[in-house]
Formats: C-alpha cells, structure tokens, sequence
C-alpha cells in the first residue's frame, strides 16, 4: 500500500433520531467524529470545513465530562464554541491520552477524499 494512501471514509448518514444527518469520518470501522447537517445540502461545505480545519491541532478543544472521568473533543472553524463554529465532536473516552491519539489520527485522515452516501436518496 502506498504510504500516502487513505484508508478512511466519510459517511453520510440519516440521524439516529430527529431531522437531519450525520457525517462521520471512519478510519478501518473505527468512527473518528461525528458532524450533524440538518439539510444533506451542506454536507460538501461540512467536509471540506473538516478537511480544512481538521488538519490543524489548535481547532481541536478537549473538554472532561463533568461528575465523570470521561473525555471528548469539538473541533471549532475559530476559538469560539458557538453553535455555528463546531464543525464535528468526538464519542466519549475513558482518558485524555485516548482523545489526543484520535486527533493525531484525524489530522491525517481527514484529508481523505472518499465520500459514501448512506442515505438511500
């Protein structure tokens, strides 16, 4: 395999529950980050945000769950942590070292170009 062959995915999704949809970047099965769209519409933009920003350690913020020794990350387009600055978040892990290897990862694995639309439409 070529060292600088992807190995990962993006997949569109329909949410769980609710409207709308999800992206995850999946890396051998493995979900690195969820994104949520409400219309599939803004899944390129999503994408390409993720691409963009996700490829820059200082846009990843790890936060520790309050009244639990559980850690995530968002990944934000600035510093801000305002709705329309998140672009993608992480499931919860047991240790901080945990979150900071997936981000490693993501920063590589972003950049993948395969894109597979689950949605059926």
């Amino acid at each position: 395999m070529d060292k600088y062959e992807f190995t990962s995915e993006y997949q569109i999704t329909k949410a769980g529950y609710g409207d709308g949809y999800n992206i995850l970047l999946k890396s051998d099965r493995i979900t690195l980050l969820v994104a949520f769209i409400s219309m599939k519409e803004e899944a390129t933009i999503r994408i390409n945000n993720i691409k963009e920003y996700g490829s820059v350690e200082q846009n990843f913020y790890i936060y520790k769950m309050e009244g639990e020794d559980s850690f995530y990350f968002m990944l934000s387009m600035n510093q801000n942590m305002y709705r329309g600055d998140i672009l993608a978040e992480s499931d919860m892990f047991n240790s901080k070292s945990e979150v900071e290897s997936l981000i490693k990862k993501i920063m590589c694995e972003s950049r993948t170009t395969k894109v597979v639309d689950s949605t059926g439409f």
